[in-house]
């Protein structure tokens, strides 16, 4: 959520801003402001940043980098590639490493969040 702050008033409120026109830069919206009622002017940048990052296990120049998710419960854990985001549920020994120094046990864990290995 966005913050807007009154003009006339001075204090501020949440605001739900979207894009449904895909407008991107300066923008302007007629905001009526949620404690005084008074009508004034809104001014807010859209903005995307993109980031790249090489994913070698994408191109078959690796293998997928695996490591848990932090999840409560434990159970629900997932065992996600550091390089593309991939998931899978973790197999009986991903499990075991990731119940190391814990208070839940293998039997802890349902058998539909372990993956069968063929």
């Amino acid at each position: 959520m966005t913050k807007a702050k009154c003009p006339y008033c001075k204090k501020e409120y949440e605001l739900d801003l979207t894009n449904d026109y895909n407008v991107f830069g300066e923008c302007y919206e007629i905001e009526e402001c949620a404690h005084c009622g008074k009508e004034f002017m809104l001014s807010f940048i859209v903005d995307i940043t993109t980031d790249s990052q090489p994913a070698l296990c994408l191109i078959g120049e690796s293998e997928h980098k695996y490591e848990p998710t932090t999840t409560v419960p434990i159970m629900c854990t997932r065992m996600c590639c550091t390089m593309c985001g991939a998931e899978h549920l973790p197999t009986r020994a991903e499990w075991l490493k990731i119940l190391e120094n814990k208070e839940e046990t293998i039997a802890d864990i349902p058998e539909g969040r372990i993956r069968e290995v063929k």
